[in-house]
């Protein structure tokens, strides 16, 4: 018969020998966790995270926070509202969690509403209907126009200003100083002369349509109210206009070569 402290002495070895090795002790973790999944009163399913359903914005009492991802939220203010915004995040994004405070901030002030969806659940409406590559995604929904993202930085200013843009897109001008001060001021001037004494014209609505997509179109080159501007002059108004040139456009040069 062998005595217990011999086999001791003579696995003791053994033992060392397996965890000196890398597949000894991986060998060993599975063979643990084979025995705990054969006992009946533990499971290893992932428990759904509680904070799912939590708004993002808790104490945001003027800020619409779809926490439930509905994407019919925001279709509904839509059809309501000639100009909105939707903020579009995920929790555990980090710069969704900053950008939460210029949101909060930027609420509290703008004209605008601004609805906050969580376009992160599997299951929500948002997810299937907006195909996010990166959070946050801001975007402003203008009736009659496609929706227009933002690409510009995320900051107070810079979002205050390119609302103040969107609300007033169009410069309306009267004099040929008024046009030779614009000229002055900014780089582009887009300069369009229309006949207002018509019920309605096209050319006037496709120039106001071309106003509100120019921060999409110039986004790296230019920024619509601080470096191009869409203005209008009544035709006949001033010195400046063509009778065959319903649209003109002036560029202001930095330097000039010789």
């Amino acid at each position: 018969m062998l005595r217990l402290d011999t086999y001791i002495c003579t696995a003791k070895p053994a033992i060392l020998d397996a965890f000196n090795h890398t597949e000894g002790f991986i060998l060993i973790l599975c063979s643990i966790g084979l025995c705990l999944c054969s006992l009946p009163n533990i499971s290893f399913q992932m428990h759904k995270n509680s904070k799912e359903t939590v708004p993002f914005f808790e104490d945001a009492l003027d800020l619409t926070d779809v926490y439930n991802g509905s994407y019919e939220s925001v279709l509904n203010v839509r059809q309501k509202r000639s100009l909105m915004a939707s903020f579009m995040y995920a929790k555990w994004d980090a710069d969704s969690r900053e950008a939460k405070y210029v949101i909060r901030a930027l609420r509290s002030f703008s004209p605008i509403e601004l609805l906050a969806v969580d376009c992160w659940l599997p299951s929500s409406s948002c997810v299937q209907s907006v195909k996010l590559k990166r959070f946050p995604q801001i975007t402003f929904h203008l009736k009659g126009f496609e929706d227009i993202p933002y690409r510009g930085f995320i900051s107070v200013r810079h979002l205050a200003e390119h609302m103040h843009y969107l609300l007033n897109p169009v410069v309306f001008l009267r004099t040929k100083e008024d046009i030779s001060s614009f000229l002055l001021t900014f780089k582009v001037v887009v300069l369009g002369h229309f006949n207002f004494s018509k019920q309605s014209s096209a050319d006037f609505v496709q120039f106001h349509a071309a106003s509100v997509s120019v921060n999409n179109l110039f986004a790296d080159s230019f920024e619509g109210g601080r470096e191009i501007i869409f203005a209008v002059a009544p035709t006949g108004s001033t010195k400046l206009s063509d009778g065959n040139k319903a649209i003109r456009i002036f560029f202001q040069c930095d330097s000039f070569v010789s």
